[in-house]
């Protein structure tokens, strides 16, 4: 019943293969993904995950349908600089 926005860093190979481990596990539903490219720049560099439930900025199911790909990692930069994660 849960709603998430999830953003997954790493070497390519190891994402793919995470990916598809999302994509086959059924607690997984309406599975969208918004972006998918290389970049050299990781905002959670220090993360392994986080589970941040409470944030005032939290969307409905209505408004995360709306997402395109630059308002979803919009959020997720928003974030990482509000924990100190953002790395240059």
């Amino acid at each position: 019943s849960d709603l998430f926005l999830q953003l997954l860093e790493g070497p390519p190979d190891a994402i793919d293969s995470l990916y598809q481990g999302i994509l086959l596990d059924n607690r997984h539903t309406d599975i969208v993904k918004l972006r998918d490219e290389l970049t050299h720049r990781r905002l959670f560099a220090t993360w392994t995950m986080k589970n941040d439930i409470f944030q005032s900025w939290m969307l409905s199911r209505g408004e995360l349908n709306k997402l395109n790909s630059e308002d979803a990692f919009d959020i997720f930069e928003k974030l990482s600089r509000e924990t100190d994660q953002f790395l240059d």
